[in-house]
Order: C-alpha cells, then structure tokens, then sequence
C-alpha cells in the first residue's frame, strides 16, 4: 500500500494544517489570534462556560473538528504527537472566555495534564475561573490495579461532545457554588460500559 503526504515544511503542519482547517470550515471556526488553536465562529457566547478541547495533532488530529455550537468553544493544538503547550493552552483559554469562565478537557497524558494544569493556573491568576476535566475510560487501556493511568482511547467520541452541550445549556445563577464536579481540581470522569 503506497501512503502519500503532501507537506509544505514539516516544521510548519500544525499551523498549515490549522489554517487550511479554518479556510475550509470558516462557517463553523476561526483561529484564535496568537494561538495555536480555532474556537467557534463569532467567538466566545456571553454568560457561557467556554469549553475547551485539545491534545497533540499527530495521531488524533481532530480536535478542532470538536469545535461548534453545542460542542466545544475552542481547541488547542500541540505538535506532531506533542501535548499542546502551556502558553497556547493559556491563549486559547483567553481567546474563549466571555467572563462565565473555562473548562479544559483533556486525555491523560502527562504532557496535557501539566500544560493544561499550568495554564488554568495562569487564566487563574488573571481572575478567570478556570476548572480542569481529565477524561480517562473504563476499557482495557490499563488493568484495574492501575486504573489511574488510563489514557481516554474508547471515552473521548463520547464525552466531549456531551460536555459541550451540557455547558451550553447550562447556566449558574450569579453567587451559586459550581457542580460538585468542577470545583477546579483535577477530576476523571469515567464511561460507563
């Protein structure tokens, strides 16, 4: 079987294949200025959580295909098999927030935990309330002794786009506590079977 890639510069995929991305699907995203990453077209809605997806770009490099209404708000986007970094996951959170604040959504992979930890510290300290959920599953990508190093191979088809409708339907009345499960610490949520 003959494979064919056409690549301009392989340094430069990901910011081709993001632009290429959002010229072929601008009715539905736009790049975020000075970040490697997209969010919906028209930018972030007022009084809406804005979620945002991401990972590295090599062998799932659909992320921003997560990107639209009733699904995510953004999508950062890391190297070729590269956890996005913390700087882009940062200016990716800035360029979504309409001031009800961010919800990261991750695999659990090392790299994404400590970049995506890292910039909700830094959306944080600019007075954006910034949470983090790190998405694992309930298949065979660990034995159960080891269930914390589960890394999302069978969950993320199914949850993302959950979440992102969830969040877009949902509202917190001003002076509410958040749900319990986003209380801004790392937290896995599990497939059920």
């Amino acid at each position: 079987m003959l494979v064919t890639r056409i690549v301009n510069d392989p340094r430069d995929f990901r910011e081709d294949w993001l632009a290429g991305f959002a010229a072929s699907y601008g009715r539905y995203v736009e790049l975020v200025p000075g970040a490697s990453g997209v969010r919906r077209s028209g930018g972030a809605r007022l009084g809406k959580a804005a979620v945002v997806v991401g990972g590295g770009c090599g062998h799932y490099p659909a992320f921003a295909g997560l990107v639209g209404d009733g699904l995510a708000d953004g999508a950062v986007v890391g190297d070729i098999f590269t956890s996005p970094s913390a700087e882009q996951a940062y200016r990716v959170g800035r360029g979504v927030d309409a001031g009800a604040g961010v919800l990261f959504s991750f695999g659990n992979y090392a790299g994404d935990v400590m970049n995506f930890g890292a910039a909700r510290k830094r959306l944080a300290a600019d007075g954006i309330d910034a949470r983090i959920v790190v998405v694992t599953d309930d298949v065979a990508s660990a034995p159960p002794e080891t269930a914390d190093t589960r890394r999302l191979q069978g969950g993320r088809g199914r949850v993302r786009p959950r979440r992102g409708a969830r969040r877009g339907r949902t509202r917190r009345p001003a002076g509410q506590r958040p749900h319990p499960h986003l209380r801004g610490r790392l937290r896995r949520v599990h497939v059920p079977r």
